[in-house]
């Protein structure tokens, strides 16, 4: 069993590191990055491409599936897993505020069978309001929690069912982190 965050200021402080990183990259983005891809998508990436015996949609390219990684849909997933992550240990009445309630309904799946591909891109602006309400959501949520709520187990059918409500916490902090730094580096790497 992993252990017990030792404060709830330390984690909040956590968070707030993370959440800083990734917010500064998405506001140092430029215009003529936004829609570049963070890092290469391969077909051999889960879920981007059917499975040998399934004939792709028209649409999926090795160009198209590059927006899986695409800096506006890094950020989307992002901010999406933050808010997603911090919102408890059921799924039931979980809705992410507009416009990212596409982000959780619809079909994940194309007729290929891999991921659909994207037809819409979320603005700079739609980004940073929902990194806000990421972070105010977990500020309340984790200045709230009790040591029994760190073990509550996660419920199926979420993807994290089985492990507790703390060992989420911490994913979901690495999962912010991950994201953060690699969108730092690649404009880093783009100036």
């Amino acid at each position: 069993m992993a252990a017990l965050w030792p404060t709830r200021t330390k984690l909040l402080g956590q968070y707030h590191a993370a959440i800083d990183v990734f917010e500064r990259a998405v506001r140092r983005c430029p215009a003529e990055l936004w829609h570049a891809s963070v890092w290469p998508v391969l077909r051999s990436d889960p879920g981007v491409w059917p499975s040998e015996g399934n004939e792709p949609v028209p649409e999926r390219t090795d160009e198209s599936i590059q927006v899986f990684s695409a800096f506006w849909n890094v950020a989307a997933h992002t901010a999406f897993f933050l808010d997603f992550y911090v919102s408890g240990p059921k799924l039931e009445g979980y809705v992410p505020p507009s416009p990212f309630e596409r982000e959780s309904q619809g079909d994940l799946f194309a007729a290929d069978g891999a991921v659909t591909l994207p037809d819409w891109t979320y603005t700079k602006a739609e980004i940073l309001g929902y990194i806000a309400y990421g972070r105010d959501k977990a500020d309340r949520v984790i200045s709230s929690m009790t040591v029994e709520d760190q073990r509550l187990k996660i419920s199926a059918p979420h993807p994290w069912a089985g492990i507790s409500w703390n060992e989420l916490l911490r994913v979901n902090l690495n999962h912010i982190k991950e994201h953060g730094g690699q969108m730092a580096a690649f404009l880093e790497g783009a100036a």
